[in-house]
């Protein structure tokens, strides 16, 4: 038993030198394996905000190019819109025009303006909705013109019927006269 206890302190003995001649050599071994995590965690971090960058910059540059065909049909959109306006614009226009017209007592001129307007509104403002009561004013507008025109129409027809009449019994009565003269 005692030349196993000396077998066992020898072994012993070994193992401290064999540790303490290799200590310094694990040491720095072990300083370096940290060195290396601290850098790997570095350069992880780097690859998480390299990688976060450029799914910003992909995801801007990607819906951007998505934008434009959307854009473009948009700025279509806003230009039809823009015409159509302006031909409501237009028509509306042209009804306060007749009004002024009517009040001129211009119905030839209002029939015109009237025509255009209603020309227009079949044309390129068909199934808008607020013009729907502008098309009636304006028919209401024809309507009357078309009959105060018809009436003067008449009346200038009469009138120059019983002219004629009156020169015909002028003219009678002047052959008469001369008839009776000779």
């Amino acid at each position: 038993q005692e030349q196993l206890t000396s077998y066992l302190d020898l072994v012993e003995v070994c193992l401290l030198h064999q540790i303490s001649s290799r200590q310094d050599a694990f040491f720095e071994a072990l300083s370096n394996l940290q060195a290396l995590q601290k850098d790997v965690t570095v350069a992880c971090s780097k690859v998480h905000t390299l990688r976060t960058g450029v799914r910003g910059m992909q995801a801007n540059m990607v819906s951007g190019t998505m934008k434009v065909p959307q854009l473009a049909r948009r700025k279509g959109n806003l230009m039809d819109l823009q015409a159509v306006l302006e031909q409501v614009t237009k028509v509306t226009d042209a009804r306060d025009a007749v009004e002024a017209l009517f009040t001129a007592e211009d119905f030839a001129g209002a029939l015109g303006l009237i025509a255009e307007a209603q020309r227009t509104i079949k044309e390129h403002l068909q199934g808008v909705k607020c013009v729907e009561v502008i098309a009636k004013q304006l028919t209401d507008y024809e309507q009357s013109a078309t009959k105060f025109l018809a009436t003067q129409f008449v009346n200038v027809a009469i009138a120059d019927t019983t002219a004629g009449e009156a020169t015909n019994l002028e003219d009678e009565r002047g052959d008469e006269a001369v008839d009776a003269g000779a």
